[in-house]
C-alpha cells in the first residue's frame, strides 16, 4: 500500500470516525425520545404526533424553498472573492424570501389545518396540533437558513452543536418536564416547537458571531432573481427527498388509522440506525471524490470507493442480522404494541442492507459531474415510491409501506450501481467482502443457537446479552479470518485519535 493510499485512508477513517460519534449521539438522543414518547402515551397519540410533524416538513421544504442552498453557494462564493457587498445582500436577500415562503406556508397551513386533519387523515383531534405546529415553519426554515450560513463561513461544529446536540438535548428535557405536569400530546408538540426555536435563535448567533469586521461598513447589494434562479432547482430536490423519505408515513395516514402510523414510525426509527454508517464515511469521502476526479486521478477514486463500501457494509451488515434476529425485542422498548410492527422492520432492514452493499454510488454519480443521472434516479424512486405505497399499503398495511420503501431503496441503488459502472468503469466488490459476510453469518448462528433456539420471545436481559454475543462472536470472527492491510490503518488510526483526545 502506497503513503498517497495510506494517507486517504487515514483521512477517511479519522473524519468519518468524527462525523460518526456526532451521528451516534444524535441517533441515541433522537431514539431515546422516541422512546420516552411512546411509553408515554401510546401508539395512537404517538402516531398522530408523527403525521402532524411530517406534514409541518412538508410545510418547512415548501417555507425554505430551496434558499438555504443558495446561501451556502452565494455566501462563499462572494466571501471567497471578497465582494462584501453582494455577500451580504445574498444573506439579507435569502432571510426575506424565506420569511415570505415561510410566513405564507404556516398561514396556509394554519388556515387549512381542520380540511386536511378531517378529510386527507381522518383525525379530527389533530387539527389543533397542526395549527400550534404552523407556528414552528418559519423557525424551521429560518434554523436551516442561518445554519446553512454558518456551513458557508466551514464553521461545522456550531452546525453539529446545534443540530446534533443541543437541540435533541433540549428537545428530550422539555419532554420530560412536560410530562411530569401532566401534558400528553401537546408535550410532544410544546417540547418539538420549542427545539425549533432554540435551533433558530442559536444559528442566527453563531452566524452573526461569524460575519467579518468589513460587514458593518458595506452596503447589501442583493440580487433575489439570481438567488431564486439557484434554489428553485434544489426546491425540487429537496420535495423529492422528502417524498423518498417520508411519503410512506403521509401515505399510511392517509389510508390507515394514527395508530398504524406510530407503529410504522418506530419500526422506521430502528432501520434509521443502519444507515449511520454510510451517512458518516460519505459525509467525508463525497468530498474526495470530487477531489480526485477533478484532478483525473480515477485510481485513487476506484481504489477508495472499494475501501469504503467495503468499511460500510463490514459495520452494517452484523447490525441487519441483529435486527434480523430480535425484531420483536428491540420494538418492544417503544411498548408492547409496537410488536406489530416485525414484519415491516424486517423488510425495511432489507433495504437497509441492500443501501449499505452497494455503497456510496448516490454521490460518486453526484460528485463526479452527472447531475441529470441524479435528478432522473430521484424522480424515478420518487414516482416508484409513492406508485407501490398506493397500490401496496391498502392490501397489506404497515408491510405494503415497508415493501414499497425497501423495495424502491434496493432497486434505485442497483441501478446507481450499474450507472456508476456504465459512466467510471469501477464496481465496489472484492473478494474481501466475503469476510464480513462470513463472519456475519457466523456470529448470527451463534447468537441464534444460544438465545433464540429454545426461546422466541425472549427478555430484555436476554436481549442485552444477545447483543454483546453478536457483537462479541463478530469481533472474534473478523479477526480469525485476518483483517485486510487498510483495515488495521484504520483501527490504528482511531485508537490514536482516541488516545490523543484524552
Amino acid at each position: 500500500m502506497d503513503k498517497g493510499h495510506q494517507a486517504d485512508i487515514k483521512t477517511i477513517a479519522r473524519n468519518a470516525g468524527i462525523s460518526g460519534l456526532g451521528d451516534i449521539f444524535s441517533a441515541a438522543m433522537i431514539f431515546g425520545t422516541n422512546i420516552v414518547m411512546t411509553r408515554t402515551v401510546g401508539a395512537s397519540i404517538y402516531g398522530t404526533f408523527v403525521l402532524a410533524k411530517n406534514i409541518t416538513i412538508v410545510g418547512g421544504v415548501l417555507g425554505n424553498f430551496g434558499i438555504h442552498q443558495g446561501l451556502l453557494h452565494f455566501l462563499p462564493f462572494y466571501k471567497g472573492k471578497e465582494n462584501w457587498g453582494r455577500a451580504k445582500g445574498t444573506l439579507r436577500a435569502s432571510t426575506q424570501l424565506t420569511a415570505l415562503f415561510s410566513f405564507g406556508t404556516a398561514a396556509l397551513l394554519y388556515l387549512c389545518a381542520d380540511y386536511i386533519a378531517v378529510n386527507a387523515f381522518h383525525t379530527p383531534g389533530m387539527t389543533a396540533v397542526l395549527k400550534v405546529f404552523a407556528f414552528s415553519i418559519p423557525w424551521l426554515a429560518f434554523s436551516k437558513l442561518w445554519l446553512s450560513g454558518v456551513r458557508a463561513f466551514r464553521a461545522l461544529k456550531y452546525t453539529v452543536l446545534v443540530g446534533k446536540i443541543v437541540r435533541p438535548v433540549i428537545c428530550l428535557a422539555l419532554l420530560s418536564l412536560l410530562f411530569l405536569v401532566g401534558l400528553k400530546l401537546y408535550s410532544l408538540v410544546f417540547s418539538e416547537l420549542a427545539s425549533t426555536l432554540l435551533a433558530a435563535g442559536l444559528g442566527l448567533y453563531f452566524l452573526r458571531r461569524l460575519l467579518p469586521i468589513q460587514w458593518e461598513k458595506t452596503q447589501a447589494a442583493p440580487d433575489r432573481r439570481e438567488l431564486l434562479g439557484f434554489s428553485a432547482p434544489l426546491f425540487l430536490v429537496d420535495a423529492l427527498n422528502f417524498i423518498m423519505r417520508r411519503v410512506d408515513i403521509i401515505m399510511i395516514g392517509i389510508f390507515l388509522m394514527s395508530q398504524q402510523v406510530g407503529i410504522y414510525n418506530a419500526a422506521v426509527r430502528v432501520a434509521l440506525l443502519l444507515a449511520i454508517p454510510l451517512a458518516s464515511v460519505n459525509a467525508i469521502f463525497a468530498p474526495m471524490i470530487a477531489e480526485y476526479y477533478g484532478r483525473g486521478d480515477l485510481i485513487s477514486l476506484r481504489r477508495n470507493f472499494k475501501v469504503a463500501t467495503r468499511w460500510i457494509f463490514s459495520l452494517v451488515f452484523p447490525l441487519c442480522l441483529l435486527v434480523l434476529l430480535f425484531p420483536a425485542p428491540l420494538l418492544r422498548l417503544f411498548g408492547a404494541e409496537f410488536t406489530e410492527g416485525s414484519k415491516a422492520l424486517v423488510i425495511l432492514t432489507g433495504g437497509q442492507l441492500v443501501n449499505a452493499a452497494t455503497g456510496p454510488v448516490n454521490f460518486m454519480i453526484m460528485m463526479t459531474g452527472h447531475p441529470k443521472f441524479n435528478l432522473v434516479n430521484s424522480l424515478a424512486l420518487a414516482l416508484l415510491n409513492v406508485g407501490l405505497n398506493v397500490i401496496l399499503i391498502p392490501k397489506f398495511g404497515i408491510m405494503g409501506a415497508a415493501i414499497a420503501a425497501a423495495s424502491s431503496m434496493a432497486i434505485i441503488n442497483l441501478l446507481r450501481l450499474v450507472e456508476v459502472h456504465y459512466i467510471l468503469k469501477v464496481h465496489p466488490y472484492q473478494w474481501s467482502f466475503l469476510k464480513p459476510l462470513l463472519a456475519g453469518t457466523l456470529a448470527a448462528v451463534c447468537t441464534y443457537v444460544l438465545f433464540l433456539r429454545n426461546a422466541q420471545t425472549p427478555s430484555s436481559l436476554m436481549l442485552v446479552a444477545g447483543i454483546l454475543m453478536h457483537f462479541v462472536a463478530y469481533t472474534v470472527m473478523i479477526v480469525l479470518l485476518k483483517l485486510p492491510e487498510e483495515e488495521k490503518l484504520v483501527l490504528r488510526t482511531l485508537m490514536a485519535k482516541l488516545k490523543t483526545r484524552r
